[in-house]
């Protein structure tokens, strides 16, 4: 029943941030690594979908596996100005839906878990992130966390 559940909310969860009339220009790639909680240590990719890395607003889908699990996340990033908050470099803050299945060491959760729930992400420049969610499964909420790098493979 998980199995489907995770099909149906990964198929809403693109069409929610694929923009309407995006083109192949319109996306860009990335690779990934992170280490946090449920999934441990855990290599990704994914794609900045409706502009490159550098647009003002658009959608990302991220898939990561690691030692302890894999995690599908798609949601909206806002990139906030260079010069607000002081800083001089450009920085995102994201928020997306997660599903997450557990597997052999997960952090904090049993392994064959599935979980759902939602993260806040903050980037600079794309490149250095942290994000922090919560994740149900079983009636139980569970609080993710991790710090990643990414590395953005082309853009329009």
């Amino acid at each position: 029943m998980a199995r489907r559940w995770s099909g149906a909310v990964a198929v809403v969860l693109l069409f929610i941030v694929a923009p309407h009339g995006a083109h192949a220009a319109d996306v860009a790639p990335f690779v990934g690594a992170s280490f946090g909680a449920p999934g441990a240590f855990a290599v990704g990719g994914g794609l900045a979908l409706g502009g490159s890395v550098s647009s003002n607003v658009h959608g990302v889908v991220e898939l990561e596996a690691g030692t302890g699990g894999g995690k599908l996340a798609a949601g909206l990033v806002f990139l906030v100005i260079p010069g607000s908050w002081g800083m001089t470099i450009p920085h995102t803050i994201s928020l997306r839906p997660v599903v997450q299945r557990t597997w052999n060491s997960p952090r904090g959760v049993p392994p064959g878990k599935t979980l759902f729930g939602a993260e806040i992400e903050y980037a600079l420049a794309f490149l250095v992130k942290v994000h922090v969610g919560l994740l149900v499964y079983e009636g139980r909420s569970f609080t993710s966390w991790g710090l990643g790098v990414r590395i953005p493979l082309g853009s329009k």
